[in-house]
């Protein structure tokens, strides 16, 4: 960097120059990396992301409550994904705590129907919970793709979109 003073037009152009690329990486790039990785190992290193604490954990000294309803994790996007609760209490679902444990799993989830099909829990397809009904569906079903949930604050289900846009 220069040694002299920037002029706003300088910093400014900078400033737009990073913003462009962190917006292309975000949004164009996020899409070809996605499409050269195996969905086996996606979903893997989604969990493993998942489980690491958040920053507020980290911060605050809190641990992770562990709460094993689907339907009780209404901040949910997705099996797996931690979220914070209105009370600022954070609420864990991993979706691969262990190997060993993963069967367990499986079967406490088997009740879990799709709110738009009626298909069972598959532990290898992507479900999102509706923050409003806290029914869960498969993204397949609500056209929503793992990406797509990382970038929504508050999932609403189709039935309660049209509920909600109604005098």
């Amino acid at each position: 960097m220069a040694s002299s003073p920037r002029t706003v037009e300088e910093i400014f152009k900078d400033y737009d120059a990073r913003r462009t690329a962190v917006v292309r990486a975000l949004t164009h790039d996020v899409d070809e990396f996605y499409g050269l990785c195996d969905p086996g190992k996606v979903k893997r290193l989604f969990s493993l992301i998942n489980d690491l604490p958040t920053v507020f954990e980290l911060v605050s000294d809190r641990k992770p409550v562990k709460d094993n309803k689907p339907a009780a994790d209404s901040g949910s996007k997705s099996r797996g994904s931690t979220k914070r609760s209105n009370d600022g209490q954070v609420k864990s679902n991993p979706k691969f705590a262990a190997d060993d444990g993963y069967e367990e799993e499986e079967d406490e989830h088997s009740e879990t129907l799709c709110g738009s099909c009626g298909g069972n829990y598959n532990a290898d397809e992507f479900w999102i919970g509706c923050d409003i009904c806290e029914r869960w569906y498969h993204g397949k079903c609500v056209k929503i793709t793992p990406a797509k949930a990382e970038s929504i604050k508050q999932y609403k289900c189709p039935q309660c979109s049209i509920r909600r846009n109604r005098p």
